[in-house]
């Protein structure tokens, strides 16, 4: 009898000794796989560091996100503009380097307008923004290489007025433009647009005017621009429906100007719409530039309703030529973050938050994630939204996409709506896949599930979400089930449990995959 039982031992350690070599395997071919970890992982959650807000702007750096944040330390002047340049790796999510980003003088204090990669280099364009001053129309340049950054200032100059807003469009040749409107009611003027060059001379920054134009309108309105090494062009979109409660007709105007470089001649073009559009976005193409306008044929008490229909707008720099290219209707009522065009497959995202059960945050309902695919013939490939929570009180927002060659690299956000603050930001990596397809079902989805053998917890990731997951034992005895799991990044304690074999089975939406998991004392 004893000959028996060693002998089903020594089979059952065999037996073991087999699950756990093959589990381990798995487990390195997991962890090896190039697709495997890259359509998973989060590459950074700023929740876990309380003095680090989430990125202002940030830029693909190599296997680094490269990005300017605000640090909740004070300065030693004891402001609270304490800017940091801080770079994440990419491939495990941990901060490499974080440098003093010195982008104010003295006792100014500048903010990040903009940040992009120059060949080597890393730019990021700041400006004046203090409140009480009676000029913000200063900026700043740094130049970030070699881990090392250097700050170009303007020269002294006489004050002037406090501006509204203003644009900024990136170096070409060692200067940019910088476009500032401001506001007049003199001589019945209501918006006075002044386009600055300024330039890299030496060891500062030289800006001279170069255009004014004065604007008898007091519509609404929304103002892009863009150039190339011979044009500058600003865009005016003004709408007629937000200033005054009579009005109710929906019609926008399309003011642009063009401005030669060197000989500062103009050129003009004014369109009339039938539509309002708010809210543009830009991207660029096959040096072509596009603008992405949400299209309102509707009002409610002369606010804008968020829709689900979107015009693409192109324009031809140097034909000077604008032409409606497509009107797109999504699924659902959108709002549009921004857009990305993904160099290495040549798509265009589209990305922001989408309201699915036909409401929006302006009922005090929360939104759903929301990406679209749409390809360089401007059809609309992929589709499709996610949620994190059912609680009404958070938006949730992709409020942040950009591409290398491996992937994408997506930044999440929960903003509580009544407390206007954001409860979570985090980054996600992932695989271009791992987008579906509209209006075909959802044929797979991939988890990892590691460590594997485990004597305490694993961790379950997976984007496709929400899933509901089952663990059963070596007789097929189900010990676990959870429902509606909203998590990308889950833990599951399994300590409880006696050694052996068992099986983990996750349903998304009604698609099974199983897993074997091994859980040792």
């Amino acid at each position: 009898m004893r000959h028996v039982m060693t002998i089903q031992t020594t089979i059952l350690t065999a037996i073991m000794r087999v699950i756990v070599l093959s589990s381990v395997v798995s487990l390195l071919l997991l962890i090896f796989s190039p697709n495997c970890l890259y359509t998973q992982i989060k590459v950074y959650d700023f929740e876990k560091v309380n003095y680090l807000s989430n990125p202002n702007y940030s830029v693909i750096d190599g296997d680094y996100l490269f990005s300017i944040n605000i640090s909740f330390f004070q300065s030693p002047n004891g402001g609270d503009c304490n800017y940091k340049f801080v770079r994440y790796d990419l491939k495990d999510g941990k901060i490499n380097e974080i440098l003093n980003a010195d982008i104010s003088e003295g006792s100014d204090c500048y903010r990040p307008k903009m940040m992009y990669k120059s060949e080597e280099e890393i730019i990021t364009i700041s400006e004046i923004s203090n409140l009480n001053s009676a000029t913000n129309d200063k900026v700043s340049v740094t130049i970030h290489s070699d881990n090392l950054s250097k700050t170009y200032f303007e020269k002294l100059s006489l004050p002037t007025v406090r501006i509204l807003n203003d644009e900024v469009r990136p170096f070409i040749d060692n200067s940019f433009y910088k476009l500032d409107f401001i506001t007049s009611n003199t001589d019945e003027i209501f918006y006075t647009n002044n386009l600055y060059k300024i330039s890299l001379v030496d060891d500062y920054l030289d800006k001279q005017l170069v255009f004014t134009n004065n604007i008898n309108s007091q519509l609404s309105h929304d103002i892009l621009i863009y150039d190339n090494s011979d044009y500058f062009t600003t865009f005016n979109i003004f709408n007629s429906l937000l200033d005054y409660e009579e009005i109710v007709d929906t019609m926008s105007k399309f003011e642009i100007y063009r401005i030669n470089k060197l000989d500062l001649a103009v050129d003009t073009i004014i369109l009339e719409k039938e539509y309002t559009y708010v809210s543009p976005k830009t991207f660029e193409f096959d040096n072509k530039f596009y603008f992405a306008v949400n299209k309102q044929d509707s009002s409610v008490k002369n606010k804008y309703l968020l829709d689900n229909k979107i015009t693409i707008f192109g324009y031809d720099i140097e034909n000077n030529k604008i032409e409606k290219v497509v009107d797109f209707e999504f699924n659902h009522k959108i709002e549009l973050r921004n857009i990305h065009f993904d160099e290495y497959t040549g798509m265009i995202y589209f990305y922001g938050s989408a309201s699915t059960n036909g409401k929006t945050f302006v009922d005090g309902t929360y939104s759903d994630y929301w990406i679209s695919v749409i390809d360089t013939g401007f059809n609309i490939k992929k589709e499709f939204t996610w949620n994190g929570t059912d609680v009404d009180r958070l938006e949730e927002e992709v409020y942040y996409l950009t591409s290398d060659d491996e992937g994408l690299i997506i930044g999440l956000g929960e903003h509580d709506i009544v407390n206007r603050v954001n409860n979570k930001t985090y980054f996600i990596k992932m695989s271009r896949d791992l987008i579906t397809d509209v209006n075909q079902p959802i044929t797979t989805f991939n988890f990892s599930l590691y460590p594997n053998p485990t004597s305490s917890f694993i961790n379950i990731k997976t984007f496709g979400l929400p899933y509901n997951l089952e663990l059963y034992d070596y007789s097929g005895r189900k010990v676990i089930e959870k429902i509606g799991i909203f998590e990308i990044d889950y833990n599951l304690d399994v300590s409880e449990f006696p050694q052996g074999l068992y099986t983990l089975k996750v349903d998304n939406k009604g698609i099974i995959q199983s897993k074997n998991l091994i859980i040792t004392k």
